[in-house]
């Protein structure tokens, strides 16, 4: 959660933003294969890939952003969205998109 706060999200470089999601992505898969040992789910690392790409500008989060009535929320706070699929496929397409 420190991670996705404001002042430290903002002093990220390009590549620390791929390493971030490289990291938040595998942390995904790593929570649903152990899905009954963790209680937060995926919230919390949804919550950091939507401010990282917030962050980063990426033009097709921002476009979802603008049309879903609940996504500004939920990277406001971090609470209260149903679809984090999406953002993990955008984090995907944004690591795609910006490969080294």
């Amino acid at each position: 959660m420190i991670m996705a706060q404001q002042p430290v999200s903002s002093a990220l470089s390009p590549s620390q933003i791929n390493d971030l999601l490289t990291i938040s992505l595998d942390k995904v898969a790593q929570k649903r294969a152990e899905a009954d040992l963790i209680s937060n789910g995926e919230q919390t690392t949804a919550w950091l890939i939507s401010r990282t790409l917030q962050l980063a500008g990426y033009q097709p989060f921002l476009e979802i952003y603008n049309e879903d009535e609940y996504l500004p929320g939920f990277v406001s706070t971090g609470f209260a969205y149903n679809d984090y699929s999406i953002l993990f496929t955008l984090a995907e397409q944004y690591l795609t998109d910006h490969s080294r």
